[in-house]
């Protein structure tokens, strides 16, 4: 039998930034449910197109978001972790496409908080406490930042270091993921795409 995997990066608030908008009595994990679906439909839409067609497809996910802030969980983790738990406990068949395969949660789905390319967890800028080179910004949630657009009337300007972890992340993972195949697990996958 041949097969084809394919892993896709997600840039996930961006996914499910609309549904948290416009459905806030949704009960937990069902904007994440909803986010997911959609992006499984354009998958499936993407791979029809493939001149040639495998036996089977077999897809997973790695999901980048702001997960936590400070040491709290975001509503976006919330409702994840509920979505995570009921996912597709069974393989998942695409709608039109039969060959098509998405993977159970319990190895098709990852957090992309994580970086593929920094397997310790080290930071490479010491400095500023970021993972890569002008990949951060002076701003945070603080007062100051939120409401007196970075500078106080006394001239003080708060210089606060953020990473901005999604972006950076998801573009490390892809790099590593294209130039080097054997930082995959045999859980994660070769082909990938971005959303």
């Amino acid at each position: 039998m041949s097969y084809r995997r394919c892993f896709v990066l997600v840039d996930w608030w961006s996914q499910v930034r609309s549904h948290f908008l416009r459905n806030k009595t949704a009960s937990r994990g069902e904007n994440s449910e909803i986010a997911l679906r959609h992006i499984e439909e354009i998958i499936e839409e993407k791979l029809k197109i493939e001149a040639h067609q495998p036996t089977q497809w077999e897809v997973s996910f790695r999901l980048y978001a702001g997960w936590m802030r400070g040491g709290t969980p975001t509503a976006v983790l919330i409702d994840y972790e509920a979505m995570y738990a009921g996912y597709a406990s069974r393989r998942r068949r695409g709608n039109c496409l039969k060959n098509l395969i998405f993977l159970p949660s319990s190895i098709g789905m990852r957090r992309g908080d994580r970086l593929i390319s920094d397997i310790n967890g080290k930071r490479v800028d010491k400095k500023l406490g970021v993972h890569f080179p002008f990949t951060s910004r002076k701003e945070c949630l603080c007062q100051l930042c939120q409401h007196l657009n970075h500078k106080a009337p006394d001239g003080f300007v708060c210089d606060r270091i953020m990473e901005k972890q999604v972006d950076s992340s998801l573009v490390a993972d892809a790099i590593t993921l294209s130039m080097d195949s054997e930082c995959l697990t045999e859980n994660e996958l070769s082909d990938f795409s971005g959303l």
